[in-house]
């Protein structure tokens, strides 16, 4: 499970939980989701990740996600990365979503984070996640 460096992930932000396989943060109306490492790889591409991130987002609690655009991207820690972006709805309230698919190359894992909120997702938060020492 990927830690946040809290200097990279900004004032305002607090612990929320950890669930099985995810770790989560919040800061007023927004949340911040890590998921656990996977030794299979993650998305190759920008299409394909734009097609797996809906998924990632109902895993992370959100209903009717739907991707809006996916791009390539520097990751945390300048690892290789898959940014998309989307909508979805929390408790029947739309909210906007950044969901950011990284590989490890030191630990050799896929890793994916999440963040979402009714205004505006804070892409900068995804950066945070340190995956290896």
């Amino acid at each position: 499970m990927p830690a946040a460096a809290g200097t990279v992930l900004g004032a305002g932000w607090r612990f929320g939980n950890r669930a099985k396989g995810s770790v989560s943060w919040l800061r007023d109306d927004a949340v911040l989701t890590f998921f656990a490492g996977q030794r299979l790889a993650g998305p190759g591409d920008a299409e394909a990740a734009r097609k797996a991130a809906p998924a990632w987002a109902a895993a992370a609690g959100l209903q009717g996600a739907a991707s809006t655009d996916a791009l390539a991207a520097a990751g945390p820690q300048g690892h290789p990365a898959i940014l998309v972006h989307g909508t979805a709805a929390l408790d029947g309230r739309p909210v906007r979503w950044s969901l950011l698919f990284w590989k490890c190359l030191q630990r050799q894992k896929s890793f994916a984070a999440i963040v979402f909120s009714q205004t505006a997702a804070d892409d900068a938060a995804l950066l945070s996640p340190r995956c290896h020492g």
